[in-house]
């Protein structure tokens, strides 16, 4: 029997310790522990005396680069640096539960659970494409040098394949993740095709990016490289 009652009080501590703490006197939450994404960059916001805000999504899944909305508080003890996605732990305290009001919500930082460049950022420049699966490129002679640009205001992507001109769309999703095509070309002919056919046929393969030390890497799935672009 004291085992059983033991294990009773260990149940009810487990529970009194929940993310969540209640009045005596209501049914309503004095406090509650969420988790949330802050963007990498802040958006214009209508509150008075505050001209920028965070843009926000709950962190109960994958994160989506299409779920923002504009966040109408501060994070005590958060500081926010741009071009960095944060993943907060926050406590959210009520002072005045019968209010629905933003103004009665103070919002607490308790860890910042990841911290991650955002990329995309750095998207929107001239690469000069220097290797395709990992092998060096060796330019025909008269031909171009092979490029691609993303506009990342217009999510479309062109570009040079050393004989054509390509575009076509592009969408990012979570973090690092990217989808390219379906693309277009123009049809003009070149003596030599090879790096244009091989170029080409990548952006099917392509799922994720990233940019480190101005250098693009475009990868598949299993993560190896297909695309390699130097920033100019």
């Amino acid at each position: 029997m004291k085992g059983k009652a033991l294990l009773y009080l260990v149940a009810l501590a487990m529970l009194w310790s929940c993310s969540a703490s209640k009045t005596d006197k209501t049914d309503l939450y004095t406090y509650r522990i969420d988790h949330i994404w802050i963007n990498s960059y802040t958006a214009p916001c209508a509150s008075i005396g505050r001209p920028e805000c965070y843009m926000t999504q709950v962190a109960d899944g994958d994160l989506s680069m299409d779920e923002w909305t504009v966040f109408y508080h501060d994070v005590d003890g958060f500081k926010f640096e741009d071009g960095y996605l944060y993943q907060l732990k926050v406590r959210v305290d009520f002072s005045d539960t019968s209010s629905t009001s933003k103004d009665y919500i103070k919002y607490t930082l308790l860890e910042i659970e990841q911290r991650l460049r955002d990329y995309s950022l750095d998207l929107g420049e001239h690469w000069d494409i220097t290797m395709l699966e990992g092998d060096s490129i060796n330019l025909p002679v008269g031909q171009k040098q092979p490029y691609i640009k993303f506009n990342t205001i217009g999510e479309m992507v062109i570009g040079h394949s050393s004989c054509n001109s390509f575009s076509g769309p592009y969408t990012l999703d979570m973090i690092n993740k990217i989808k390219i095509g379906p693309i277009v070309s123009t049809r003009k002919m070149c003596p030599d095709l090879s790096i244009e056919t091989s170029l080409l046929a990548q952006f099917g393969q392509i799922t994720e990016y990233s940019v480190k030390d101005s250098i693009l890497y475009l990868k598949d799935s299993n993560g190896k490289v297909r695309i390699t672009g130097k920033s100019i």
